[in-house]
């Protein structure tokens, strides 16, 4: 078990719990303690110490023992417990969006729903319209978040697939003899199975696969194939080769399937033959097969990053000299969509501000919801001039570092922005969000996001589509007129780098810094540990062919304020 899957266990007894109608401090209780072991800076083991678990915030002894019991049996009685009343399919239930505890309690009691089939026949027969809460277009959403579901299924989010992908890599030898193949290596939002390759030089590599702690099952072993599934059904293949075939199979299993028909149709041009050993004259002798540069270099052409590899216009752009310097990670220099506890976060702005500064980065904006979005704590006008007053009190305990003062208003339904045009024309920087109202025709929607797009106050439109991955599809704005607005209101757009959202997808980030829009790659931290979500955001940029002087965060602190027209004085100065 990893830290991961201890936690979603975790989670999962908060679920019940909350569907039972349980004590409201229990469901905190389970769920902070969630968060913890999901970001506990060591592995969790059936070896770990007590109070090792203990030193976590949030873990008591009761829960750190319920935390032993999944770490060996990948359950524990309180869950065993909860399951004897509740079916473990209402867990799926709560994956539809819409449906929260209080509604899962509802239809499994009225309707008889205990898993996602019978939640589907129940919607599609109407029982679930006339319950209470309910209506018909309630219905309908349920229906269409089951097909959202279902978009999703069989693959993974792009952060699980990594983490899991980064453990076998460290188990089987390092990055260094071990590597990542497929749409991971290319940064998909999504991906199928997990690709490893390594060469017979790293012995071993197979059976260490197949004994690892995460294997479920062992389909095949072989000496140049094994495939496992690992904990969450999760199909891994690792490849053997020979090392003077390493560079040639890496480019191979890394495809996609269209580059690669494009380098074997340009291999073929030539009287060459291309493969996952290598490149072949026509007489069968190796032109190149050890690197994947010297394959691209025997072809005319320059190395191609493996996020490009698509057959969205790479060749082309490779031939010309075009290809662009993608950015990296280390170029963004400040976080401009970070939540605290004056919200829905879990540290204070001066933890959220040293930890972004241990990463290297220079600035950060401080952008709690605003007051609209009750569900997650968010603040009205006063608080916020409060809380600028503790920005203030933070910057003169910090050095080389800059917290700003932010907001992340909500765009209310009826198109009107959450917070007074006073109190937002005395930010640093205001991020504008829609959470409520996706729903909406497509005209209503667009109307909205134009509107904040137009707005002096606004300076980002933030998760543009309002997607989650597998969850909630996109809503149904026109998108050029969105691009038109942030070309007229000087407005940037935003990349959000939570896994579940990775929102704008890459091939609309790349038609608006086409237009010249600035793009912001920003973390929605809701805790430190939540900017490690950086990388996801960066490897969606990196699809869209960005360089860092299109991301507006890669600029100095005395840059970014020049681009937004604002200074940096303390509120009570302007």
């Amino acid at each position: 078990m990893t830290n991961r899957d201890i936690a979603e266990r975790l989670e999962e007894i908060a679920d019940i719990l909350e569907i039972q109608g349980g004590e409201p401090f229990r469901v905190r209780s389970y769920r902070r303690a969630a968060e913890s072991i999901s970001h506990a800076p060591f592995q969790i083991t059936v070896t770990t110490q007590p109070g090792a678990l203990t030193a976590l915030d949030g873990i008591g002894g009761s829960i750190a023992e319920r935390v032993m019991q999944i770490a060996r049996t990948g359950t524990c009685d309180v869950r065993e417990e909860l399951l004897e009343v509740f079916p473990e399919g209402l867990l799926d239930v709560l994956r539809v969006p819409g449906v929260g505890p209080k509604k899962a309690a509802l239809f499994f009691r009225e309707a008889h729903v205990h898993d996602l089939s019978t939640l589907e026949q129940a919607a599609r027969d109407g029982r679930l319209a006339g319950l209470k809460g309910m209506g018909k277009k309630s219905e309908e959403r349920i229906l269409e978040g089951l097909e959202a579901l279902r978009s999703l299924s069989g693959r993974i989010l792009l952060d699980e697939a990594w983490e899991r992908a980064e453990e076998l890599v460290r188990d089987l030898g390092g990055p260094e003899r071990v590597r990542m193949c497929g749409s991971l290596r290319r940064g998909r939002e999504t991906i199928g199975d997990l690709d490893l390759l390594t060469s017979t030089e790293n012995a071993g590599s197979g059976e260490a696969l197949t004994a690892h702690s995460m294997v479920e099952s062992v389909p095949l072993a072989g000496e140049t194939k094994s495939t496992v599934i690992i904990t969450g059904g999760i199909q891994v293949d690792l490849r053997v080769v020979p090392p003077e075939n390493l560079g040639a199979a890496w480019m191979y299993f890394t495809g996609s399937k269209q580059h690669n028909v494009r380098m074997r149709e340009l291999a073929q041009d030539k009287g060459w033959k291309l493969n996952e050993y290598g490149l072949f004259d026509a007489d069968g002798q190796v032109i190149a097969s050890d690197s994947e540069e010297s394959i691209y270099s025997a072809l005319g052409l320059p190395w191609i990053p493996p996020e490009l590899r698509e057959d969205a216009g790479e060749f082309r752009a490779a031939r010309d000299g075009s290809l662009p310097t993608l950015i990296e990670a280390g170029d963004v220099r400040g976080d401009t969509h970070c939540h605290s506890t004056w919200s829905d976060g879990v540290h204070t702005i001066e933890e959220m501000a040293r930890g972004a500064q241990v990463l290297g980065m220079e600035y950060m904006v401080i952008s709690d919801h605003s007051k609209a979005l009750g569900i997650a704590g968010g603040i009205n006008e006063e608080q916020i001039l409060q809380q600028a007053e503790e920005v203030d009190q933070v910057n003169e305990a910090l050095q080389g570092f800059r917290v700003l003062k932010g907001i992340e208003v909500d765009v209310l339904s009826s198109g009107e922005l959450d917070i007074s045009v006073e109190v937002l024309a005395q930010l640093d920087w205001v991020n504008a969000s829609i959470h409520s109202g996706l729903s909406q025709s497509a005209a209503q929607v667009t109307e909205r996001s134009v509107g904040a797009a137009l707005s002096p106050h606004v300076d980002v439109v933030c998760h543009p589509l309002g997607r989650l991955l597998g969850r909630r599809k996109a809503m149904e704005i026109d998108f050029e007129a969105l691009l038109q607005a942030c070309e007229e209101g000087h407005t940037a757009l935003e990349i959000n780098c939570s896994p579940d959202r990775l929102d704008l997808p890459d091939t609309y980030a790349r038609q608006a810094a086409a237009r010249g829009i600035p793009i912001i790659i920003a973390t929605d931290a809701h805790a430190i540990e939540h900017r490690g979500n950086l990388r996801y955001g960066v490897a969606v940029a990196r699809r869209a062919w960005l360089t860092r002087d299109q991301v507006l965060n890669c600029r100095s602190l005395e840059a970014f304020l020049q681009w937004t027209g604002r200074g940096s004085a303390p509120l009570s100065e302007r």
